[in-house]
């Protein structure tokens, strides 16, 4: 696997995932395969998006559900 010598040191690939799963542009699983880990549960494949970035519209959808 060439990715394995390509990878930068552990605290800025663990940054930068961690940047990418919170802004939605990555989900939990993808970085696990991208680790070479085994796929976690379900939950992991859920792309999580920032509460402070929800629109006024999408707020309100949210609440009445």
């Amino acid at each position: 696997n060439l990715n394995v010598l390509l990878r930068a040191d552990v605290k800025s690939r663990g940054e930068f995932y961690s940047k990418m799963v919170n802004i939605g542009a990555m989900n939990r699983n993808e970085v696990r395969e991208l680790e070479d880990m085994n796929k976690g549960p379900v939950l992991l494949d859920e792309y999580l998006t920032p509460v402070n970035t929800y629109t006024e519209s999408q707020l309100n959808k949210n609440l009445k559900e």
